[in-house]
């Protein structure tokens, strides 16, 4: 293992990048970190294993702040965010996915609200989800505070948005390493159930919809079965609150989707259709009338006209 920098002299926070073959994103990721407001601040980078080291990307910055770890192997996100964590003494830890970045006052914001009430283990905000074709849109948090319901059932919190206690975060027991995916939402699952989480209802973070990141991976049965994993560590508590099904039926809604938006209508039609059987939702109804040959060609045709349309009152408007 390679390492950079001492650490630094009792930063009240520390963001932590994790990145596998970051060339080219992380260093944005980076520079927003250290452009923050809030300026005691510290930087856990970690390539996990990358094909080349990202070193370079981390030597570019000339500042004492950032402190740079090397894994020869790829250990996995998860067990690279635990180790990361380790590294640090702060108060508080933040996360940054390495193809996402924040606004210059998002520390700085979060520190204030979670400061005014102790009860908070972890803040969160909205975001700004720029997709490939450059479409934005601006994703919120479900209300200002997330419940343990919320939480589990639907994965409410980004994770690019957090900042959480040390001692929360300790107290839950942290990320478990032995999950590909989603070890982040499975930690705020045991955090909902032990502190409030607080959101902001400001976009404080950009986030990049890579379609080949580990979160959006076009595996969608693979990516399923890594979300059920998590449910089936939380089953004996999410059945004796009576969440199980709630929880089993949006995640099969989840997949469903994700095949919908593939164009994979047969696929999506069955995901669907569980979701609906297992506990009726009108959204998976819905889709699931979408999702059938004629009915999907009309609803494309349609959202097309209105796009036409849409697009020619603007250019209307200008003349």
């Amino acid at each position: 293992m390679i390492k950079m920098n001492a650490p630094n002299r009792d930063p009240v926070v520390s963001a932590v990048i994790c990145s596998y073959n970051g060339h080219g994103r992380v260093r944005r990721a980076i520079k927003s970190v250290l452009d923050q407001t809030h300026r005691n601040i510290e930087l856990i980078v970690v390539d996990d294993g990358s094909q080349t080291s990202l070193e370079t990307e981390a030597r570019t910055f000339l500042d004492d702040r950032v402190r740079f770890f090397r894994f020869d192997t790829n250990r996995g996100l998860h067990a690279a965010r635990a180790f990361a964590v380790k590294q640090t003494t702060s108060e508080f830890i933040a996360l940054l996915d390495d193809d996402d970045y924040w606004l210059p006052e998002k520390i700085t914001k979060q520190i204030d609200v979670i400061r005014s009430h102790p009860e908070t283990g972890l803040v969160c905000c909205a975001a700004i989800d720029i997709y490939p074709d450059g479409r934005e849109m601006t994703r919120y948090p479900p209300s200002k505070i997330i419940t343990y319901r919320q939480e589990a059932v639907y994965e409410c919190t980004i994770a690019s948005s957090v900042l959480f206690r040390r001692s929360a975060y300790e107290k839950v027991g942290g990320f478990d390493g032995q999950l590909r995916r989603c070890g982040d939402w499975e930690c705020w699952i045991r955090l909902a159930r032990a502190y409030n989480i607080r959101a902001i209802m400001e976009p404080l973070v950009v986030t990049r919809m890579r379609p080949n990141s580990l979160q959006r991976s076009f595996d969608v049965e693979d990516f399923a079965q890594d979300r059920f994993k998590v449910l089936e560590k939380h089953e004996e508590t999410l059945k004796a609150e009576g969440l199980w099904d709630s929880a089993l039926s949006w995640q099969y809604h989840s997949v469903g989707v994700r095949y919908f938006k593939m164009g994979q209508l047969s696929n999506a039609r069955k995901w669907l259709s569980k979701a609906a059987r297992k506990k009726l939702q009108m959204e998976s109804l819905a889709l699931y009338a979408i999702a059938w040959p004629l009915v999907n060609n009309f609803y494309t045709t349609v959202r097309r006209l209105r796009s036409s349309y849409k697009c020619a009152r603007r250019v209307g408007s200008t003349k």
